[in-house]
This record gives C-alpha cells, sequence and structure tokens, in this order.
C-alpha cells in the first residue's frame, strides 16, 4: 500500500521531490537519491559551518532559490497540473481557496488580505471573481457591518476537495517508484523543512 502524502505538505513537495523522482524514476540506485535529497533539503544549513566557517547569506539564498526553481520545473515536466475542473483557476485564485480552507471559518478580507500580502484592493477584486464563480460566499459581519467577511461555499468546498485528492494521488504515484525506506526518508527530509518554515515564522510573529 502506498503512503500518502498529507496535502498540506504539499507545498513542500513542489519545492523538494522532483529531481529525487526525476533520477528515481526507473533507476535502481533510488536509495541514493534520497540520500542526495536529504542532503540538499536537510544538511544545506550545516553546509560551510566546520572550522567556524558560514555559508555567506546571499550564497546560500541564490542556491536554494536555484533548487526551488529548478524543481518547480520538473515537477510540471513529470505531469503535475490541476484536475480539469480547476485548471482556469489563477495561482492567487488558489491562495484564496486553500487559505479559507485553512482557516475553517468566515474570515475578513482585511485579515486575508494581509495573510497573502496583497493590497486591499487586489483582495477584493479576486475575491469578487470567486464569488461570481460560485466558489466564495461573502457576508457583512454581525458584529461591525464595516467588515466584509468571506468563506467557502459548498462550490468552494467541493473544488478544493478535488484538488487535495488529485494531489493525493499524483504524490501516492511518485512515492510508488520508491523503496519503502525511501519514501520514510523523502517525507523525513520535508518534515524537517515544513518544521524549519514554521519555526521561521513563529520567530517573525514574536517580532
Amino acid at each position: 500500500m502506498v503512503a500518502i502524502v498529507p496535502t498540506s505538505m504539499f507545498v513542500l513537495f513542489s519545492a523538494t521531490t522532483v529531481r529525487c523522482v526525476e533520477a528515481g524514476l526507473g533507476s535502481p540506485d533510488n536509495s541514493l537519491i534520497i540520500k542526495l535529497l536529504y542532503y540538499a533539503t536537510v544538511s544545506m544549513t550545516n553546509k560551510g559551518r566546520k572550522a567556524g566557517r558560514t555559508v555567506p547569506r546571499a550564497l546560500s539564498g541564490v542556491e536554494l532559490a536555484s533548487i526551488f526553481e529548478e524543481m518547480m520545473q520538473q515537477l510540471t515536466l513529470l505531469g503535475h497540473t490541476l484536475p480539469k475542473s480547476a485548471v482556469s483557476l489563477t495561482p492567487q485564485q488558489l491562495k484564496i481557496l486553500f487559505t479559507l480552507d485553512f482557516f475553517g471559518e468566515p474570515t475578513p478580507m482585511s485579515k486575508l488580505s494581509r495573510r497573502l500580502g496583497v493590497t486591499p484592493g487586489t483582495m477584493t477584486k479576486t475575491a469578487a471573481g470567486l464569488v461570481c464563480m460560485g466558489y466564495l460566499e461573502k457576508r457583512r459581519s454581525t458584529d461591525d457591518e464595516r467588515v466584509v467577511k468571506i468563506s467557502l461555499s459548498d462550490e468552494g468546498q467541493r473544488i478544493v476537495s478535488q484538488i487535495k485528492q488529485y494531489r493525493q494521488d499524483f504524490f501516492g504515484e511518485i512515492l510508488e517508484n520508491l523503496t519503502l525506506s525511501g519514501r520514510k526518508k523523502l517525507i523525513q527530509s520535508h518534515r524537517h523543512i515544513l518544521e524549519a518554515y514554521r519555526h521561521i515564522l513563529r520567530d517573525k510573529a514574536r517580532v
């Protein structure tokens, strides 16, 4: 039985899975591939620290950005897109849908725009398009009529569920090409990345 990767980790898988898979598909050397991936994603933070040396911030940033871009490109070549029912959605629209799914309750548009790093005007325009498509519901807060809250409609919940299932199936097929040990190492490496990003976000929140 294939281990299915939690959907919440999709973004991290997008960033780090592909180089391993591209090299590992049909290859008898999957264990070596996984070790190389693990080094690239986990050990990079320790690179250059021996003998008191530190990797320059700009250099390590360039390296990480380069790996990310290449792997995203390779992921597309591997066949990952969206289910046909969602191909018309833009990246910004998808961010709104999945962020609202994460919140799980009607959310003020001002809070959502801050979370996604866009202007209120951009949020209003993008959300209006999703309302017209039937994916969002918009209502004013009962506590303050000046506050507009949006949430997923039944149709919005359905399309998010379809995308999640599609992604789970996609990554499940990728994992089928790896040994059990390889799957475990791959998931562990991504959990490490997930925790690293969570740690950074917690630190920023304290500032």
